[in-house]
C-alpha cells in the first residue's frame, strides 16, 4: 500500500511540475495572490482568465501579458511592475494555473490515429472483384488505400471519407458514390452495393 501511495504522489507532483512549468495561454484559468496590494495586511485574490491577447486585466496595474510566460516568470513579472510602478518595495506575489484552457471538442464519431477501418470498394480490382481492408489511422492521420494511396481521414467520420474516397475514386472507376463503403472497424457492417442483394 505503501508502494501505491508513494506512486500516486510522484504522478501527482510530476503534473504539478508539469503544469508550474507550462507557458499560460490563451483560456488558461490563473490564480493571482498578492500580499498588501490593496490595503495593509490585506491580499488580492484573483481568479483570472487569460486573455486572447495573452493579457490579465489585474487590479491596479491594468493589463498585463501573461500568455507565453510560465506562472513563476509570471510571478516575477508581476512583482517587477509592483517595485517599478512604485507600488510597493517587496511584493508577495503568488501565480498558480488553476485550469489549462479547454481544448476544442472532437467531432463525434471523428477518426484519430490508431483507430481502424473496413474500407470496401466495389469492383476496384476488376469487374466482380471487391477490394475489402481493414485499414489503421496512421499517426499522420491517413489511411493507405489501394489506387488511390494515402487518404488523410484524422477528424473525420466515416460518412465523410467515404465521399473523400469518392472524390478521388472518379477518375478510376464508372460511378464511385455506389460502390464505396466505409465503417469503423468495430461496428462495421459492409452492405452490398446499392442495386445489389
Amino acid at each position: 500500500m505503501r508502494h501505491v501511495t508513494a506512486a500516486i504522489v510522484l504522478l501527482v507532483s510530476a503534473a504539478v511540475s508539469l503544469a508550474k512549468d507550462a507557458p499560460l495561454a490563451q483560456g488558461d484559468l490563473v490564480a493571482i495572490n498578492v500580499h498588501e496590494l490593496l490595503a495593509p495586511d490585506g491580499e488580492l485574490s484573483e481568479t483570472r482568465q487569460v486573455a486572447p491577447d495573452g493579457t490579465i486585466r489585474v487590479p491596479m496595474l491594468g493589463p498585463l501579458k501573461f500568455g507565453g510566460l510560465t506562472p513563476d516568470e509570471a510571478r516575477d513579472m508581476l512583482k517587477k511592475t509592483m517595485v517599478d510602478g512604485k507600488i510597493t518595495a517587496r511584493p508577495q506575489v503568488r501565480v498558480a494555473l488553476l485550469a489549462p484552457a479547454a481544448k476544442a471538442p472532437e467531432k463525434p464519431g471523428a477518426l484519430k490515429a490508431g483507430d481502424q477501418l473496413v474500407v470496401r470498394i466495389f469492383e476496384l480490382v476488376k469487374p466482380g472483384e471487391d477490394y475489402v481492408g481493414t485499414l489503421t489511422v496512421s499517426p499522420a492521420g491517413e489511411i493507405d488505400v489501394p489506387s488511390i494511396g494515402g487518404v488523410k481521414v484524422a477528424g473525420q467520420r466515416a460518412d465523410e471519407i467515404e465521399k473523400t474516397l469518392i472524390a478521388r475514386l472518379a477518375g478510376v472507376l464508372a460511378t464511385p458514390e455506389k460502390l464505396v463503403r466505409v465503417d469503423r472497424a468495430a461496428n462495421a457492417k459492409v452492405p452490398a452495393p446499392d442495386g445489389a442483394d
